[in-house]
C-alpha cells in the first residue's frame, strides 16, 4: 500500500510539473571586442519550455555618420536602420535569426548543431547555481554557464541545446562576453503568450545570406571609391587580411 501511494504521488507531481509553464526574460551585456575596441549592447531573452527570442536593444541615437578616432584612424559607422537584430529559436520550427549589415535587415534560417562538453565545475551567478560547459561553434570555442534550476535549453545569441538556461557565455580568445544582468522568472499553471511573433515563412537561406553579405559589401565600397578625389588609389578589403576587424563567425 505505502508503495502504491508513493507511486500515485510521483504521477500527481509528474503531471502537476509538465502542466507548468515557464516564462521568463534575462537582460544580457554582450561585448565584442575587436582589434582592442569594445563595443557593448544590451539585449533581452524572453524564453518558454518551447520558444526564445533573444532581441538587440537598440540605441536611439544610432545614426551613420564618419568618426574621427583618438588615434587619428577613420571608422565609418554604416548604420541608422533602428530595427532591432534577433535571435528566434522554435524548437518545433527551426532557428532564425535577422541582422543589420550595411543598414540591410536580413532574416535567415539557420541550421545550427552544438555538440556540448559538460564539465563538472561549477559557480554561482545571481544566485543560480551554474555548471560549466564547452563546445566549438563556427570557428570559435566558447565556454558557457548554464543553471539547471531555470530548465529551458535556450540562452544567448546562438547558444542553446543544454539542460539548463545559460547565463554567462565568452570565447577562449575573448572576442565575445556576454554575461546575465537581471533575471525574471514566472512559474505558472497556464501557457502566458508574452514571446514575441515571428513570422518564417521569408526567411533565405545561410547561403543566400553570405552572397547578400558580399554583395552589400562590394556595394558600399563601389560608393566608397566613387568619391575619392582622381589619382586616390580605389580601397579595397583584403580577406587575408591580419589586422583586420574579425567576423564573430566563420562559415564553412
Amino acid at each position: 500500500m505505502k508503495n502504491l501511494i508513493k507511486f500515485l504521488l510521483f504521477i500527481a507531481i509528474t503531471q502537476v510539473y509538465s502542466q507548468t509553464s515557464i516564462n521568463g526574460t534575462v537582460s544580457y551585456q554582450q561585448t565584442i571586442t575587436n582589434q582592442d575596441q569594445k563595443k557593448d549592447k544590451e539585449y533581452t531573452l524572453f524564453f518558454n519550455r518551447g520558444v526564445s527570442y533573444y532581441e538587440e536593444q537598440v540605441d536611439n541615437e544610432l545614426k551613420k555618420e564618419q568618426v574621427k578616432e583618438s588615434d587619428g584612424t577613420i571608422t565609418l559607422k554604416t548604420r541608422d536602420n533602428k530595427n532591432p537584430q534577433f535571435y528566434y529559436n522554435n524548437l518545433n520550427d527551426g532557428f532564425y535569426f535577422s541582422e543589420i549589415y550595411y543598414n540591410k535587415h536580413l532574416f535567415v534560417k539557420d541550421d545550427i548543431q552544438l555538440n556540448w562538453e559538460i564539465l563538472s565545475e561549477t559557480k554561482e551567478i545571481s544566485g543560480y547555481q551554474c555548471q560549466k560547459a564547452t563546445a566549438n561553434f563556427r570557428g570559435r570555442n566558447y565556454i558557457v554557464w548554464f543553471t539547471n534550476k531555470i530548465p529551458t535549453p535556450f540562452g544567448p545569441w546562438k547558444l542553446y541545446g543544454l539542460s539548463g538556461l545559460i547565463l554567462e557565455a565568452s570565447d577562449q580568445a575573448g572576442f565575445i562576453s556576454i554575461k546575465a544582468k537581471k533575471i525574471t522568472i514566472k512559474t505558472t499553471s497556464k501557457t502566458e503568450n508574452s514571446m514575441p511573433q515571428v513570422k518564417t515563412n521569408k526567411a533565405i537561406t545561410v547561403s543566400d545570406f553570405l552572397k547578400e553579405k558580399q554583395e552589400l559589401q562590394d556595394i558600399f565600397i563601389a560608393k566608397i571609391n566613387s568619391k575619392l578625389p582622381k589619382g586616390v588609389k580605389p580601397f579595397k578589403i583584403d580577406n587575408a587580411c591580419s589586422d583586420c576587424g574579425k567576423e564573430l563567425e566563420v562559415y564553412d
